[in-house]
C-alpha cells in the first residue's frame, strides 16, 4: 500500500563472467490494482555486497501499469523485457517490483506465485 517501489518475493540470480557483459531480463506475472488505484510494475536488482535498485527502468511509473478494476478479484497479466548493464561480476538478484498510485490502497502481484517467471541471460560485450 505504498507509492514507493518495493520488491516482491519471486527472484532469479545470475553472476556475469565479465563486468562488461549485460543481462537480458524477461519476466511475466499477474497483478491486481484493486478498485481505486493503479498498480505500477518494474524490476528490482540487488547486487551482492552492493546497492539495491527497486525501479531498474528509472521511470516514475515503472515499465507498465494495471488500472483499477471494478472486479476486485480479477488479476491482469503483465510482461517485461529489459537489458541491464550492471558493470559487476558480483551475484545479481532480480525480482518483480511494484507500487500503487495513491499511497493508500493495497495492490498485489502474483497469485500464490502462480505463473510468475523471471528468465535471465548473460550477453557478452
Amino acid at each position: 500500500s505504498s507509492s514507493t517501489f518495493a520488491a516482491g518475493s519471486v527472484s532469479a540470480t545470475i553472476t556475469c563472467a565479465s563486468s562488461s557483459n549485460k543481462v537480458v531480463i524477461m519476466c511475466n506475472n499477474r497483478g491486481n490494482a484493486g478498485a481505486t488505484t493503479n498498480l505500477f510494475y518494474d524490476i528490482s536488482r540487488a547486487i551482492s555486497g552492493g546497492a539495491t535498485t527497486h525501479n531498474l527502468s528509472g521511470e516514475s511509473r515503472g515499465m507498465g501499469v494495471i488500472g483499477p478494476s471494478t472486479d476486485y478479484a480479477g488479476y491482469s497479466g503483465f510482461a517485461m523485457n529489459f537489458l541491464d548493464s550492471p558493470s559487476t561480476t558480483s551475484a545479481l538478484t532480480y525480482k518483480f517490483a511494484f507500487r500503487n498510485g495513491d499511497d493508500t490502497s493495497a495492490v498485489t502481484i502474483g497469485q500464490a506465485d502462480e505463473g510468475a517467471v523471471i528468465v535471465l541471460m548473460e550477453v557478452g560485450a
